[in-house]
């Protein structure tokens, strides 16, 4: 999926990164102005000749809006274009601000081109105590920033969407198309085959919509946080659809602090560590706090 990534850079980077052994383990790509160009591979950031210009930078835009930036002034101002493949650019620089909120970046001089893959379902074994009588246990993922939870999540949705024994009817609000990565309207992950996606919608507003117009069984959504997140994912349990979802924290108080009203509601609580640690571990709780099941990941 890498390759046709490569052919939005110019030549010269194009060039050092295909140099690179094991280009299909790049995770990210990051160019910032007057600076060397850094290819991250397995969390570990490597640093190459090619210097960051305002013009390349402007070419890269171009290439990802299909050089008619105007079209794509909802996702510049929310910080991150999605291009095909389901890979993700992210934009930093001057921030045009509109009263209290961002309405453009300009100009753009930073990127963050994130490499997106597909997540390979494994341990099904630890999947399973999510589920209680065929229905899916109100679940959150929790960690800290970059720490595998929307990865987690995209596997769960799948396997939900796929497996024999269970096969829901699910659907994903996608706000920020990290999840299926939609680009015109279709998902460049597989998300599963009973899954329906709402894409860059507001979760408080998506939740509603897809319970009134495709009748699922279990509601997908990444980075909880705020009232309106919670009410709406509240208002979906007392609907009789099951949720699974992701928020940011480290402990339990940061959980319950980010999930608030929303926390007595939850029935399995999947904590994941942050990613630079040399043993990592997926450690499922019920909602009495009791451990059910702690499984290596790779």
């Amino acid at each position: 999926m890498i390759e046709e990534l490569l052919e939005m850079l110019p030549p010269s980077y194009k060039e050092e990164i295909e140099s690179l052994e094991n280009i299909d383990e790049i995770q990210e790509i990051r160019i910032r102005i007057g600076r060397p160009l850094e290819v991250v591979r397995r969390h570990v950031p490597l640093f190459l000749p090619p210097v960051g210009t305002r013009e390349a930078i402007d070419q890269i835009v171009g290439r990802a809006t299909h050089f008619s930036v105007y079209r794509f002034q909802d996702d510049i101002k929310k910080g991150f274009l999605t291009v095909k493949g389901g890979h993700r650019i992210g934009l930093s620089g001057e921030a045009v601000a509109t009263g209290e909120k961002i309405s453009n970046i300009e100009p753009v001089s930073f990127l963050n081109i994130r490499v997106a893959r597909e997540a390979r379902v494994r341990q099904q074994a630890w999947m399973e105590t999510l589920l209680s009588k065929r229905r899916l246990l109100n679940t959150v993922i929790v960690g800290p920033p970059y720490s595998g939870k929307t990865t987690i999540l995209r596997q769960l949705t799948k396997w939900l969407s796929d497996d024999r024994s269970a096969g829901f009817k699910v659907s994903m609000i996608d706000e920020r198309s990290e999840l299926a990565a939609c680009y015109q309207g279709l998902p460049q992950l597989d998300v599963g085959k009973r899954t329906d996606v709402l894409d860059r919608c507001p979760k408080s507003e998506g939740i509603s919509l897809m319970i009134r117009s495709m009748s699922p069984e279990v509601i997908v959504v990444d980075e909880v946080d705020g009232e309106e997140d919670t009410m709406a994912l509240k208002r979906a349990i007392g609907a009789g659809v099951s949720v699974l979802c992701t928020t940011h924290a480290d402990d339990w108080e940061g959980l319950e602090y980010r999930l608030g009203s929303l926390f007595p509601y939850m029935e399995r609580f999947v904590f994941l560590p942050r990613l630079n640690q040399n043993h990592r571990s997926l450690v499922i709780y019920q909602n009495t706090y009791e451990e059910v099941k702690r499984v290596d990941l790779l």
